[in-house]
Formats: C-alpha cells, sequence, structure tokens
C-alpha cells in the first residue's frame, strides 16, 4: 500500500471515529437529560418549552397563547391591502398545542447519519423555534375560499388598438389573477397564532396580447362596417357573442383562420339565441342566427387587406347588410369561412360593436399597405320571369286568379380590383350567383284560353 492511500484510510478512520464517538456521545445526552422531554433551546413563538414534557408543554402553551374564541375574526389579505373576514368557528379553526408539542418532542431525537448529528449539534447550540400548528375543517375552508375566489378572480385584459388620423396607438392591457386556494391554505398552516391575518396567495395571468407581441402592427390594412337592427333581440345577442370570440384574432404569417372554428358550436349553453337563417332559400329559426353578419363583415375586410381568401359561399338568398355578392355564409361543420394571412407579419383582427354598427378592422405592418388598395366592382344582370297561363275549370268568363307572382332571377359577378398609385393592376373575380326566376302562374277561365294562348 502506497503512502497516498495509507493517509486516505487513515483519514476515513478519524472521520468515522469521530462520527462513531459524536453519536455515542449524543445518544447517551439525549437519554440521560431528555428521554422523555423537550430539547433545550426549543421554543413555540416565543415561548420556552425545553426541558418540559409533553404534558407540561401543552398547559404552557395553553397559558401563553389562549385559545381564540369562534367568535374571533379571521382576516384575509390580499397583496394590495384589501382584506375579507371570517370567523374563527365558521373554519372550526383552533390552536392545535398537541401537535405542535409531539414536533417538538421529536426534534433531534433521531441521529442516524452525520447530517443528523450536525442537525442536533446546531440545535443544542443555537436552539429552534417553532410556529404553533392549527387546525380546521378543510371542508368549510374550501368551501369558504372558493366563495372568495368569485370576487377576486380577474380575467386578463388584453392590450387594445386605438387608430385615429393614420395612426396605430397600443392601450396596454392588465394581468388577471386566479386564487390560488392550495397555497393559500398553505400560508394559513404557516402564520403565527397571535397574528389574525393570513395572506391571500395569486397566480397571475398575463393577457395574450401586450404590447411586446404587438410592436409590429403599425398600419391598419382593412375595415368593414355592417349595420344590423338592434331591435332584434335575439340576432343582436348572436352578433354580438361572435362578435367577442372574434375579437383581438392574432394570426401568425401563413396561418389559416376558419371562422366556423374560432366560433365554435353556437348553442344555449354558449350565449347564443334562436333566430332566422337562410337554408335552401328557406328561412328558419336555428341558433346563432345573425352570425353570417359577422362573416360577411370580415370576409369585406379580409378583401380590403388583400389577404387570400381559402373557403367562401353566400347565401341561397340576398341578404341586405352588404353589396350583392359581397356575403359569406357560415353553417356549423358544414359551411365556413377560411382565409390565410399571406403576409410577411403578423396580423390582428379586431371586431366590436357600437350602437348598431358592427366593425371589423385588420391591422399588420405598414409594408403590406404600401401604395396598394383593393376595391370591389359588381356587375349584376336580371333574369326575367316567364308568366305561365293555365285553364281553371272553376273560373267564370273573364274570370283569372293569380297563383304565383314571379320573382325575377339575377346573376351577379364580384370582381376585386387592385391599384397601386391609383393604376389598377389586376381584375379578377372572386364572387359569382345565380338566383334563377320563379316564373308566374296565372289560372283563367276554359273560355277564354285562346286569349291566352293554351292550347289544352
Amino acid at each position: 500500500m502506497n503512502k497516498r492511500i495509507r493517509v486516505a484510510v487513515l483519514i476515513v478512520g478519524i472521520l468515522s471515529l469521530q462520527f462513531v464517538v459524536g453519536t455515542a456521545v449524543a445518544s447517551w445526552f439525549l437519554k440521560i437529560h431528555y428521554k422523555n422531554t423537550i430539547l433545550g433551546g426549543i421554543t413555540v413563538e416565543g415561548v420556552e418549552i425545553g426541558g418540559l414534557t409533553e404534558q407540561q408543554a401543552v398547559e404552557v402553551l395553553r397559558r401563553a397563547i389562549p385559545q381564540p374564541s369562534p367568535d374571533s375574526v379571521l382576516y384575509f389579505v390580499s397583496p394590495e391591502g384589501q382584506s375579507w373576514d371570517v370567523e374563527y368557528g365558521a373554519l372550526r379553526l383552533a390552536n392545535n398545542y398537541e401537535h405542535t408539542v409531539k414536533d417538538a418532542l421529536a426534534l433531534g431525537k433521531h441521529i442516524g447519519s452525520p447530517a443528523d448529528l450536525v442537525r442536533f449539534y446546531e440545535l443544542v447550540l443555537r436552539g429552534v423555534e417553532l410556529p404553533l400548528a392549527i387546525s380546521y375543517s378543510h371542508d368549510a375552508l374550501n368551501a369558504f375560499l372558493g366563495l372568495l375566489a368569485l370576487q377576486v378572480d380577474t380575467q386578463p385584459q388584453n392590450t387594445q388598438i386605438a387608430y385615429a388620423d393614420g395612426n396605430v396607438t397600443l392601450l396596454p392591457g392588465t394581468q388577471g389573477r386566479k386564487l390560488d386556494i392550495e397555497a393559500t391554505k398553505r400560508a394559513l398552516a404557516e402564520h403565527r397564532a397571535r397574528d389574525f391575518r393570513s395572506p391571500l396567495v395569486f397566480e397571475y395571468i398575463d393577457p395574450e396580447l401586450t404590447p411586446e407581441s404587438l410592436t409590429h402592427l403599425n398600419a391598419r390594412l382593412g375595415m368593414f362596417v355592417t349595420t344590423f337592427d338592434s331591435r332584434l333581440k335575439e340576432r343582436t345577442t348572436n352578433i354580438q357573442v361572435a362578435s367577442d370570440l372574434l375579437n383581438n384574432t392574432l394570426l401568425a404569417p401563413g396561418e389559416v383562420l376558419s371562422l366556423d372554428e374560432k366560433l365554435g358550436p353556437r348553442s344555449a349553453d354558449r350565449g347564443f339565441e334562436r333566430a332566422v337563417i337562410f337554408v335552401n332559400q328557406r328561412m328558419v329559426y336555428d341558433y346563432g342566427g345573425g352570425v353570417c353578419q359577422l362573416a360577411s363583415t370580415l370576409y369585406n375586410a379580409v378583401l380590403q387587406a388583400g389577404l387570400e381568401i381559402v373557403e367562401r359561399k353566400g347565401h341561397s338568398l340576398p341578404v341586405s347588410y352588404v353589396p350583392p355578392g359581397m356575403d359569406a355564409a357560415i353553417s356549423r361543420d358544414q359551411i365556413d369561412f377560411k382565409f390565410v394571412n399571406n403576409t410577411g407579419h403578423p396580423i390582428l383582427v379586431t371586431s366590436r360593436i357600437k350602437e348598431n354598427n358592427l366593425l371589423v378592422e385588420v391591422f399588420g405592418h405598414s409594408n403590406e399597405a404600401t401604395n396598394t388598395v383593393y376595391k370591389t366592382e359588381t356587375e349584376r344582370r336580371i333574369i326575367e320571369p316567364r308568366t305561365v297561363f293555365r285553364v281553371d275549370e272553376m273560373l267564370q268568363p273573364g274570370e283569372i286568379r293569380v297563383v304565383e307572382p314571379g320573382r325575377e332571377g339575377f346573376e351577379i359577378k364580384v370582381f376585386e380590383l387592385t391599384l397601386v398609385n391609383n393604376e389598377l393592376i389586376e381584375k379578377k373575380q372572386i364572387s359569382f350567383k345565380k338566383v334563377e326566376p320563379q316564373d308566374a302562374l296565372i289560372l283563367v277561365a276554359p273560355v277564354d284560353k285562346s286569349c291566352y294562348n293554351i292550347d289544352k
């Protein structure tokens, strides 16, 4: 065995001997002086209980720190200093002397490792301060904090965009917060018995849209406004709910927005109501009636912004809130409106209602809007209905009966015009719709059929 190995073995032996001797001394010290008593130097909230038996320590603590009465009040305090109170009796909150003393009695009594030995000597030399444990009804405390959360929880507020005189201004949002019930309970368990205040612990939630995430937005690329009849309460509600769901939608370059997915199911539990919708050229009542106005308003704003339309279908009947051929229908899992952010920067879509106007705006980087203007042009052709005469044996000579007055049909073509520096660069058809006319049907008397060129 070389010299270095012998030295190492010697050091390990000496350390092992020190641990064995130290452990033996500490164990002897505990058995002789603190077999059934608490180690010296241990205090509970300033009350000395070292050297006392378990029962003695409980009695000392009861006298020094009396049990609060059931009508004593505990205050839960927010970080801002706002407080909410609850009586001790409501939570069955009480000082737990026995639990505290048992912890104190076990402190430093087990020595099985060098770390235990170090902690034992530190305890003997420096002492230790313990909190007075408390007990409470977990069900009662959970119920109280659950109701309190309804009052103190707040949703984050996104950064808002204001556009005026060609300038984009960012209005900072605010953090939201959610009461952390488990952390609040842990804080209560650690509070001092003489302190009738305990902190509320919150989890803070950052808004999705912050000034940092929107610094690239310095121009309005597109905007469109439609008007609705606010007296139609159910329809107005649906437009408001859908507008709120679309508002502040941020799209990365290349990202596709599906309006149907964005709005989700149109159902009563999500705030939607029954209102008129178009189905196969008929008006029926269903949840979400009016949502198509948001789709059409968004469609026109997207066209102005020069974004690429991925999917769009018009209504089976004309609508009143946009020019012919400029509408977009949406029906859950059947008809969707989709577009893609085909710019090189993120874009933000905002939607809001002011009085009876629905306003949708598209914001992005000014590089995407430089000297480029997008307009639409509509071509409409009327298709006249035919008039069909038929004989009705029940009619008297000279008598006629109009069964169906007839309705004009039409063809509508919508073109998107791209102008750069007021010069037309491109004209492309973006929509075509044809509605067949409905023939007029008139019944005449048998004797008059020759007057109307009826063979049969």
